[in-house]
């Protein structure tokens, strides 16, 4: 931040201020499933600012932006799987209705139809025409496809875990390739989970049981799923963010009175609890151009966004 310490005094002395207008503006994506798109106990109808999505934006702003809060464009789909992210499955349609980006031009005249990777960069360009960058883009997939797998083989294994978490990465991996060829310095960060599931030493009941069961089964797919976004964001230079130390009691309780009394989506505090580890994952800009942009330049808008790899 010396960079923006010794420019805004000199900028000061040359009568400038931050009351002109600025067209151009960083922008803060969101990729993935119901927790990226902010679920709780039930499906809303929104643009997404919610959930995890806008303490992060907000804290982006805050923290690196010179106060100017990112552009949030959130294209998560409630019900998403990895195969439909990468266009190999349908999407959820009640997950793209109530997502009202996907009635924009933000992702084109059929967005409704258009699987949610192809959404991302038909929005990178809509952005880009705009003269805004893409700063920042988060991504948490893979959850819909683990319950998928649960639901289809109460018995599943863990080598049917570790296939399945391997097919995650697959798509994944194609996907962070042809971001990258657009987006070579865009700061991406890959979320891993965590288990929603309480557990009970001595379980007394059926529910306790299953939910000992499920949280075991949680525990090591979130173990694989970590490695295995641990490798991307190595390989693509992105960041890893860990979510997996979020207790069961960030999730949303939908009956208190049973023994197996959560949901699998956070709470407010949950999702709070997210973006805390997502703010201490992100870096510093390298250079201060949107502190510059924040002051109402127009030349600097002009300037390249650049990262420290």
């Amino acid at each position: 931040m010396r960079f923006r310490r010794i420019l805004l005094p000199a900028l000061a002395l040359c009568g400038l201020t931050a009351a002109q207008p600025v067209a151009a503006q960083p922008v803060y994506m969101a990729l993935g499933d119901s927790v990226a798109y902010g679920y709780t106990n039930t499906l809303n109808v929104s643009n997404g600012d919610q959930g995890y999505v806008a303490p992060f934006a907000d804290f982006l702003g805050g923290t690196f932006y010179g106060g100017v809060r990112p552009k949030v464009d959130n294209l998560a789909i409630s019900g998403e799987t990895a195969a439909a992210f990468a266009g190999l499955a349908p999407n959820n349609a009640a997950g793209v209705a109530a997502n009202t980006n996907y009635s924009t031009p933000l992702v084109g005249p059929n967005g409704t139809m258009t699987p949610e990777s192809a959404a991302f960069f038909q929005a990178v360009s809509y952005e880009e025409a705009q003269g805004n960058t893409i700063a920042d883009v988060s991504l948490s997939i893979g959850a819909d496809d683990a319950f998928a797998a649960f639901a289809n083989n109460p018995a599943l294994t863990k080598s049917d875990i570790d296939a399945l978490i391997n097919g995650i990465g697959t798509e994944e991996t194609s996907f962070l390739s042809s971001l990258r060829a657009v987006l070579p310095n865009t700061q991406v960060l890959l979320l891993n989970y965590y288990d929603p599931f309480p557990t009970y030493a001595t379980p007394t009941t059926p529910d306790q049981a299953l939910s000992n069961a499920l949280s075991g089964l949680a525990s090591y797919a979130n173990m694989d799923y970590t490695n295995v976004q641990e490798g991307l964001a190595a390989t693509y230079g992105a960041r890893f963010v860990d979510i997996s130390g979020m207790p069961p009691s960030d999730t949303f309780i939908l009956d208190p009175s049973t023994p197996f009394p959560t949901g699998v989506h956070p709470n407010a505090a949950g999702y709070q609890y997210i973006a805390r580890q997502m703010d201490q994952t992100v870096t510093v800009p390298e250079s201060g151009a949107w502190a510059l942009l924040a002051l109402g330049l127009p030349l600097i808008g002009m300037m390249a966004w650049k990262r420290k790899a």
